[in-house]
């Protein structure tokens, strides 16, 4: 019965988720040594499909939020003046995409391109929808050069077999840390900016901050996705988790050692997450200075500004040791459906170049709070002026962008997967069930929650 009832709340929890350093440019387009393994026959673009003349329309469907989608329908109208000839319709709804996509599929109404997340597009290529871009990417004319993106996030792309792009970079961002500046000095504590605070640190700082009396908080650090907690934490304990094919990792003994952490951290109030406090986020507790810190994704923090009632500062996530740092980041990347015609892909990777161009990419990281994903972007007069004198506006996100520059080169993915063993068709499902198993560690036994998540997967 134990097992049945721990089941149950570890499912309830899942299903109730609701989520300036230069830098050197080569200009050469086309090949680079990086992609000498590339099949040739994806090389070139087929010679005779054209863009210039006949009307192209590139349907886009995204799960974005507003600011992007913004800046991506200024794109259309700057892009449009170029290749007037081609209309660009873009369709955003913020769930559900693969849904979405899969039921399109079914009724041949697919759209040419998608901008999601690499779990969606693993995913659609599953069902093999994704268009390969290896030739578009390489082609001599229209393709890109390759040592002006950060390595890391093309190499995210081509994870599924280390050569082929199903996917290109959009935008991207890691978790960073909002601390309130003026409660932690009015106890005493200078807030660590040098490097990450560990665990460890934090709970010494607790036992400064934490209490009922004004100028107190009530929970330390606010940690709005539980899911991103383990995915740190999988990467800094060097674990993993699931394999490529969604199976559970043989040591369980590892699990149990992410799950100490975070129970140890949950009862000594070091660490909450909103769900426990029955809220569906972390901005009220943080205005209210409930919480002293709150992580949550740089694309957030819009929502954590105090508005000058307290000063605050932005620093990196804690990390698990001093040692073998790991920085996870999420975003969103570009995808082509194999069903559009040549012509109609071939307009659509147009397009997605000129997304990644270094005017939008720096539209992005100073209104959206992104990571340019091309070099060239950090070297751009209005990116620095953004780092180095912001608006008053700018800056939580211009405090936000240094620290992320900081560990940018130890940036590293989740990779994605098609999960055979849980019931959906991505990493989501089992990330969900382990989120929900965090929080469920702030009412059961861990050893509980331990079994729980290990039955679920000997079930499959």
């Amino acid at each position: 019965m134990k097992k049945i009832g721990i089941m149950f709340v570890l499912l309830f929890f899942s299903f109730t988720m609701v989520g300036c350093e230069d830098f050197e440019q080569n200009n050469k387009a086309g090949k680079t040594d990086e992609t000498d393994t590339l099949d040739d026959n994806e090389t070139l673009i087929e010679p005779d499909v054209d863009i210039t003349s006949d009307d192209i329309t590139v349907n886009i469907w995204s799960d974005l939020g507003v600011t992007q989608v913004d800046i991506i329908d200024q794109a259309i109208l700057d892009f449009q003046e170029e290749y007037p000839n081609i209309t660009i319709n873009l369709s955003n709804e913020y769930t559900k995409m693969y849904d979405r996509v899969k039921q399109a599929s079914a009724a041949n109404q697919l759209p040419t391109m998608a901008i999601t997340s690499l779990q969606n597009i693993e995913g659609f290529n599953q069902i093999n929808l994704t268009e390969h871009l290896n030739k578009y990417i390489l082609d001599d004319y229209y393709g890109v050069d390759l040592e002006n993106y950060l390595s890391n996030f093309m190499e995210e792309a081509k994870q599924v077999d280390g050569n082929t792009f199903l996917s290109f970079p959009f935008h991207k961002a890691s978790d960073v840390m909002i601390v309130n500046k003026t409660l932690m000095e009015a106890n005493q504590q200078t807030i660590k900016t040098d490097s990450p605070y560990t665990w460890d640190e934090l709970n010494t700082v607790s036992s400064s901050v934490l209490g009922t009396e004004d100028g107190n908080c009530e929970y330390l650090v606010d940690y709005e996705s539980p899911r991103n907690l383990f995915k740190a934490l999988e990467q800094q304990m060097q674990i993993e988790y699931v394999d490529y094919d969604g199976n559970l990792m043989n040591n369980p003994g590892e699990l149990q050692s992410v799950l100490d952490v975070v129970y140890t951290n949950l009862e000594n109030k070091s660490l909450v997450f909103p769900i426990v406090r029955q809220q569906n986020n972390s901005a009220e507790a943080f205005l209210n200075q409930k919480t002293c810190m709150v992580v949550t994704t740089a694309y957030a923090l819009k929502y954590l500004n105090p508005n000058n009632q307290f000063d605050v500062e932005v620093v990196s996530i804690p990390q698990y040791s001093d040692t073998d740092k790991a920085y996870d980041y999420t975003g969103k990347n570009i995808t082509l459906f194999n069903t559009a015609t040549e012509q109609e892909k071939f307009a659509a990777w147009v397009f997605t170049k000129y997304l990644t161009s270094e005017d939008v990419q720096v539209e992005l990281a100073v209104k959206a709070s992104a990571l340019p994903v091309i070099k060239s972007a950090f070297n751009n007069q209005v990116f620095k002026d953004f780092l180095t004198n912001p608006t008053n506006n700018q800056l939580l996100s211009s405090q936000a962008m240094n620290v992320m520059i900081t560990y940018i080169d130890e940036l590293s993915y989740t990779k994605s997967f098609y999960n055979k063993s849980l019931t959906t068709h991505s990493s989501d499902s089992a990330y969900n069930f382990i989120e929900g198993s965090l929080e469920a560690l702030a009412y059961f036994p861990k050893e509980d929650v331990l079994a729980g998540i290990i039955e679920e997967f000997d079930e499959e």
